[in-house]
């Protein structure tokens, strides 16, 4: 079933404020044993502005498509997918396709846990653009506009053992195309 985003509105609590949202979600969710164990969400928004309620800084959509998913099995290893991420902002800057994935495989002992993180088709410059004027924190905001990050991330394979918040045997594998990032 989809549903109408201009409907949740009232009923959206987020830290950025949304004057404009249109489109709509599709969603399935699967239960097993009664237990949750994915989320698949198919997002169609004709158009999206968002704000910081505290700055003002804002970026409005046009268009934004792709599938998001979350999955969690026996083992509970959490799966989190960005697929045919597409993205069109009000100036025209274009975004994607692009796709990714996050693996984080939960464990009681923390030197049990690891994760995994692949991208591709991810273009920096046109990123950093549509970025300039996201609600960002403060110092997001200034990195990206002293950094003036550029390039392309046509694949990326991250791994690591331990907790995602301090890994540790870290693995990347990258390719890269035209990277670069101001001193």
């Amino acid at each position: 079933k989809s549903l109408r985003l201009r409907s949740l509105r009232p009923w959206l609590d987020l830290p950025v404020w949304l004057p404009d949202l249109d489109g709509e979600l599709r969603s399935w969710v699967d239960f097993d044993a009664l237990q949750l164990r994915s989320i698949t969400v198919d997002p169609q928004i004709s158009l999206l502005g968002l704000y910081n309620a505290e700055t003002g800084h804002g970026v409005r959509l046009r268009n934004l498509s792709a599938r998001l998913e979350w999955q969690r099995d026996f083992a509970n290893t959490q799966q989190f997918s960005v697929k045919d991420l597409a993205v069109t902002s009000q100036e025209n800057l274009r975004i994607g396709p692009m796709s990714g994935n996050l693996s984080l495989k939960d464990h009681i002992d923390p030197a049990e846990r690891s994760g995994r993180l692949t991208a591709n088709q991810v273009d920096i410059t046109v990123l950093a653009a549509a970025l300039a004027d996201a609600p960002l924190p403060k110092k997001a905001r200034q990195w990206l506009e002293e950094g003036n990050p550029r390039g392309r991330i046509d694949e990326l394979d991250a791994r690591w053992q331990g907790d995602w918040q301090q890994p540790r045997d870290i693995r990347l594998k990258a390719v890269f195309g035209d990277v670069g990032l101001n001193s």
